[in-house]
């Protein structure tokens, strides 16, 4: 077939010879796909996310056992008020409600330091609607006292949400050699949620 000058056979080298079984029809919208995904990628888009902080420190120490709950109350570093709502002066700083359903990549950071040579690990979860537990992604973080400096509980997994549901960080005395404060360090400390699908 020869369209305007444009003969597969003829045009495309021998190194590639499965392209010649496409039409220039086929090609065009190739062409048209690859133009497209270049165009947003160069287009600065990004996924929406939320990046929150904190202020105060708050004890996370405590028996085996004990949970407690982050409470977000740090000016946001980014909010998109159209797939996510905070409210970090509120009465609930630690919750996050995501306003539409999907796949969201939940990421959080939480440095926390323990006195003398008290010795703590702190295991990192997720909570959603107040009920559900998500343990997936998790990590421990084991401080030998303060002598032997600060340390940080990580949590990284998907999550997959319905729209309205209410998500919140929080962390678990996993082991202790007895009943101890365990701040955590705002300017170390941080949440990150994407809704990526």
């Amino acid at each position: 077939m020869d369209v305007k000058g444009y003969n597969p056979a003829s045009s495309v080298p021998d190194t590639t010879p499965d392209l010649a079984r496409y039409t220039l029809n086929e090609l065009l919208q190739i062409k048209v796909s690859i133009d497209s995904l270049v165009q947003e990628a160069m287009s600065g888009s990004v996924d929406p996310y939320i990046h929150l902080s904190l202020t105060t420190a708050q004890d996370h120490g405590g028996v085996n056992n004990t949970v407690q709950t982050i409470n977000w109350d740090g000016t946001s570093l980014l909010t998109d008020d159209t797939y996510f709502t905070h409210d970090p002066a509120g009465a609930n700083p630690s919750q996050i409600t995501v306003v539409e359903a999907g796949t969201y990549r939940a990421q959080w950071n939480l440095g926390w330091d323990t006195a003398g040579a008290n010795r703590t690990t702190l295991t990192s979860r997720m909570l959603i609607d107040g009920v559900t537990v998500l343990t997936r992604g998790s990590r421990r973080a084991y401080c030998r006292g303060l002598a032997y400096g600060d340390a940080a509980v990580h949590y990284n997994s998907l999550l997959y949400l319905t729209a309205g549901q209410v998500i919140e960080c929080q962390t678990i005395v996993e082991d202790s050699d007895g009943t101890y404060v365990s701040n955590s360090i705002p300017a170390e400390s941080e949440f990150i949620i994407t809704k990526v699908r």
